[in-house]
């Protein structure tokens, strides 16, 4: 017997003293719940196969003995503090709501805020959170200097981390953006943007989420992205004065150093308010700076240095350039609210930037290397001045400061030291032998000179100074490294290696003590159809939860159509024992009028405060895509409701008689209303059996359901004689209403031109979802963009081209052609080792990364790329929740189909990216034990010294291994690993059932199969 509360699986919740315990009998039931117990004797008394097993007890021994010497008090859970309560089950966690971690953040200041770039990508979360167990590592240091001790956690420790989560049922993932790349250089200088995004994503999981290494070198510098109007005109403002002195004329007269205004008209709102910095003043730095004409800068390219003469020294001309350069790099875009200056693309000024020639690139690299050069020099000799200390240290921030200043915020009232480690490198030797070629990896030396650069080197030294302030010496680790002839190389040199293994191993020690404080892990107990019946309550329970969070969040922003919710209400009360459906092409808005109806619907209904409403968002998750699990989940929530002592089945044919059984009890004193959505996107597993639904429907029942125009389950949905609506093209009135809400949101404006090209291009596609895509795509127009250079076809599909080919011009086309496929072609999205990991095995794809982007020569694709192309898709992708993992996938279906039709245009280019996911998941590699195991498996000894073996399985491979094995047509394979082999038969019985086996042979014998 297994009990569930019936508060969380509705919208309307009840009083605490309104519960009612709700028991239900098992949900497996005769030979099937017999197939399952028998299959799990047999894998309890399975004895160690293969050397996946042996390798992951090894494993976990090892790090076992590396945590005994932590204090007992790092296992023990804190009853205070905002950690989560939660009861561990087989499947995973079911967590209570008492504490919502909170999504806001502290803006790092306006001057990122101002970027067009974060507007862009700005997503708005659902209201209501399910825990999502995972932990998320952000790791950051210097792109030159910190190289080895990066790889070394990447290559070492992570994926020990990965398998200690995994076998207890959570999912670890930490994030080098710097890996693999040697610059901050990105075509539009989006990178604090990403690097910040990124950390505050990691810094919404619970756990130590910022890792700082630091050493001798101070962090590569690059100019802003944006400056404010203001700060922008006072900058130039110095230097035409600077210019007029130099020429003998008349001197400018000084101006302020903070909130001057500018002769120029601008928006009163554009003043902004800059906090003071954690790092201190390092206005100090750029005024010293300016003073020294030896100053190397740190160049973008290490090798050429920019001379900063004093201003008496320079000259007209020089002046002169460095205003044409100014004016030449940034432009003012009005379409920020309020107006910024903005740094121009790379390619703008040196087109082959964008080339694929590898040396063309090169060369492009260097030439913006110079400007950069040219362009820091400019700012540090007229930004003190001009804007005073604080502001200028603001705007010359390097990337590794942004990252420090957000890392080392508190999070949910918790110190830094709560979740932020640094460890820090000395080589007191490097100073003796600074002529050694690799010495300008590690330390700031003079150009062409073994000397150190004194203003670097003092800018580095306040940098460490104010860390040591702001973060507390117990979460700062030094270590002293001799230097050796080859740098710090921990392949060539054993004190290197015994530093990095050192560093390792505490890492590692110091992470595990921090998990187990927030993961708790009970072993399950009683009998195994016990532990079974509570995983699938918590499962179904979390489903149910998700589909009601992302009903809440599509119906939030639901603004149209009001006139034709009317029209659906009206149709409701007048089909009293018909279902309501409603009809459009892809890309309609279908999903969002479900969700604006569930939450209108109460009021619609006599007695609204009792009415019980049950959602389905199909294709949403994995599970929603079966037709039997959904039936399912609307059994149990109908059985919990009108009916506790309910026998439930877990067969189809079953659950259609008692899903008939259970509408018959709903009662006039609580009405019930059911929406489906996105039949059309039920899976093949059944033939998208719809014959459950029938009419006519009992009293006090109401079923809403949509699909699209085309789909092949309308004949069988017609047999049930509904009352059809079909939705209506949006209005002129909604178009405009809907836009003129959007850019006030995102405080952007557009000029006359291209607000009558986007009006314009919605009214020829009147869709919501092309409305959304266009007005993506908008946000990218600055109010400098040349008019002949803006298009919107006319077609969703043809705008999706477009995204796609300007994805392809700025990260590859191989690259994004690949990402593209992979995430189209998969089952119910992809995790994100499976696609990085599918990306490297692309000979292409590595040929092209190494050629235009990548520094390193491990045959790998580094993750910022990964990382720019998700955040350069924005909305278009999204990341759910299924099969106990986070997987990727498109936020609409119809983008994967436009994906297949333009990438893959013949069933045997399918079936090839089929073959590799498939041959992934048959990999026996070195880390296949870590990553794709049929289970992770944990050894834990109990009070009697046994041994005994707990499993989490792994859904991902259970399910998609016959999946594209079926796919690529590889029947004998599917037959010989899957169906006739006895290890994948016992997990999958037992991690699933014997029905999901059932399936996978019903996928196999298919007639277009």
């Amino acid at each position: 017997m297994w009990t569930e509360s019936r508060d969380g699986l509705f919208t309307n919740k009840k009083k605490k003293r309104d519960r009612e315990a709700v028991t239900l009998p098992a949900l497996h039931n005769g030979p099937t719940a017999l197939c399952q117990v028998k299959a799990a004797k047999a894998l309890l008394h399975l004895h160690e196969y293969g050397r996946a097993i042996e390798d992951s007890t090894k494993l976990l021994k090892t790090m076992k003995a590396l945590g005994e010497d932590e204090d007992e008090e790092g296992t023990a859970v804190k009853e205070n503090g905002g950690i989560k309560e939660d009861r561990e089950t087989e499947m995973g966690t079911y967590l209570s709501d008492k504490d919502k971690r909170s999504d806001d953040r502290v803006p790092v200041s306006n001057l990122l805020r101002n970027t067009a770039t974060n507007e862009v990508q700005r997503k708005e979360e659902p209201p209501f959170v399910v825990d999502d167990k995972r932990f998320m590592v952000y790791i950051c240091g210097g792109y030159k200097d910190t190289v080895a001790e990066r790889s070394a956690f990447m290559e070492n420790v992570y994926p020990r981390l990965y398998l200690y989560c995994k076998q207890r049922g959570y999912d670890f993932r930490m994030v080098d953006l710097r890996w693999g790349v040697g610059t901050p250089v990105a075509e539009r200088h989006d990178t604090v943007e990403l690097h910040v995004e990124t950390l505050r994503r990691c810094q919404a999981t619970q756990g130590p989420n910022f890792i700082l290494f630091v050493g001798h070198k101070y962090e590569v510098q690059s100019p802003p992205s944006t400056i404010t109007r203001e700060a922008f005109e006072a900058i130039v403002r110095v230097v035409e004065r600077d210019r007029q002195q130099t020429s003998k004329n008349k001197p400018v007269e000084d101006f302020p150093a903070s909130g001057s205004r500018s002769s120029i008209a601008t928006d009163s709102s554009s003043g902004s308010s800059i906090k003071k910095p954690i790092y201190g003043n390092f206005g100090e730095r750029a005024t010293i700076s300016g003073s020294l004409s030896q100053s190397s800068h740190n160049s973008l390219s290490g090798g050429e240095e920019a001379r900063l003469s004093p201003v008496g020294a320079r000259r007209t001309r020089d002046l002169d350039k460095d205003l044409t350069l100014l004016r030449t790099c940034y432009k003012l875009d009005e379409n920020c609210l309020p107006p910024v200056y903005r740094l121009l693309p790379i390619s703008s000024h040196h087109p082959d930037m964008l080339s694929m020639d590898r040396e063309r690139r090169r060369q492009a690299r260097r030439g913006w290397s110079a400007t950069c050069q040219s362009l820091w020099g400019i700012l540090q000799r007229s930004a003190v001045e001009a804007l005073g200390q604080e502001e200028a240290s603001l705007l010359l921030r390097t990337v590794l400061d942004w990252e420090v200043e957000t890392g080392l915020q508190s999070v949910d009232e918790a110190p830094p030291e709560e979740h932020c480690h640094c460890y820090k490198r000395l080589m007191p030797d490097l100073h003796y032998d600074l002529k050694n070629k690799h010495g300008a990896q590690h330390t700031d030396l003079l150009s062409g000179r073994a000397q150190l650069d004194p203003v670097l080197s003092a800018a580095h030294q306040q940098f460490l100074k104010q860390l040591h302030e702001k973060l507390r010496h117990t979460s700062i680790y030094e270590r002293n490294v001799g230097w050796g002839r080859r740098g710090l190389n921990s392949k060539h040199n054993r004190s290197h290696r015994f530093y990095t293994e050192r560093i390792s191993s505490h890492f590692q020690r110091t992470v595990i003590s921090s998990l187990n404080k927030v993961m708790k892990v009970t072993k399950p107990r009683g009998p195994f159809a016990a532990v079974r019946r509570e995983a699938v309550r918590v499962q179904i329970q979390e489903e149910i939860r998700r589909h009601v969070n992302y009903g809440l969040h599509l119906g939030k922003g639901c603004t149209l159509r009001k006139a034709f919710l009317a029209d659906v209400k009206k149709a409701v009360e007048q089909s009293e024992t018909r279902p309501v459906l409603l009809l459009g092409p892809p890309g309609w808005g279908k999903s969002s009028t479900m969700a604006a109806v569930a939450q209108l619907a109460p009021s619609w209904l006599p007695g609204f405060r009792a009415v019980k409403v049950l959602v389905q968002f199909i294709g949403f998750t994995g599970e929603s895509r079966n037709s039997r699990l959904v039936l399912q989940s609307l059994c149990v929530q109908l059985a919990e409701a009108y009916c506790p002592h309910t026998q439930l089945s877990e067969g189809l044919p079953q659950l259609i008689n008692e899903f008939h059984s259970l509408l018959g009890r709903v009662g006039a004193e609580s009405p019930l209303m059911i929406l489906l959505d996105g039949l059309n996107e039920l899976s093949e597993e059944h033939g998208a059996d719809l014959s459950w639904i029938s009419t006519p429907l009992p009293p006090n029942v109401h079923l809403i359901l949509s699909a699209t125009a085309d789909s092949p389950c309308i004949h069988t949905l017609r047999s049930a004689h509904p009352t059809v609506l079909s939705l209506p093209p949006l209005s002129p009135e909604d178009i405009t209403a809907a836009l003129e809400t959007k850019l006030q949101t995102d405080q952007r404006c557009l000029q006359e031109q291209q607000w009558q090209l986007l009006v314009q291009a919605c009214l020829s596609c009147p869709c919501p979802l092309y409305l959304e895509v266009a007005y993506c795509e908008s946000r990218l127009w600055t109010s400098y963009s040349p008019g002949a250079g803006l298009s919107l076809p006319a077609s969703l599909e043809g705008l999706y081209l477009g995204v796609l080919a300007r994805l392809e011009r700025e990260l590859g086309r191989q690259l994004v052609r690949r990402a593209a496929v992979l995430i189209s072609i998969s089952r119910c999205g992809v995790t994100e080792e499976e696609l990085l990991d599918l990306l490297a095995q692309d000979g292409k794809v590595l040929q092209e990364v190494t050629s235009c982007h990548s520094s390193s020569s491990h045959p790998r694709v580094p993750y910022v790329l990964w990382a720019r192309l998700k955040r350069d898709l924005g909305p278009h992708l999204t990341e759910v929740r299924t099969n106990g993992t986070w997987v990727h996938r498109w936020m609409h279906c119809e983008l994967g189909r436009v994906c297949i039709k333009h990438y893959l245009k013949t069933d045997d280019s399918r079936m090839v990216v089929h073959a590799d996911y498939a041959d992934y998941y048959r990999d026996k590699s070195q880390h296949a034990h870590i990553f794709q195991p049929l289970s992770w498996t944990l050894d834990e000894e109990e009070d009697g010294g046994e041994i005994s073996k707990s499993y989490r399985f792994n859904l991902r491979k259970l399910h998609g291994l016959p999946y594209h094995l079926v796919r690529s047509s590889q029947i004998l394979p599917f037959l010989s690993e899957c169906i006739f082999n006895y290890e994948f038969l016992l997990h999958k019985a037992w991690g699933l059932s014997v029905l999901d086996i059932e399936e996978d042979l019903k996928k196999a014998v298919l007639p277009d199969k």
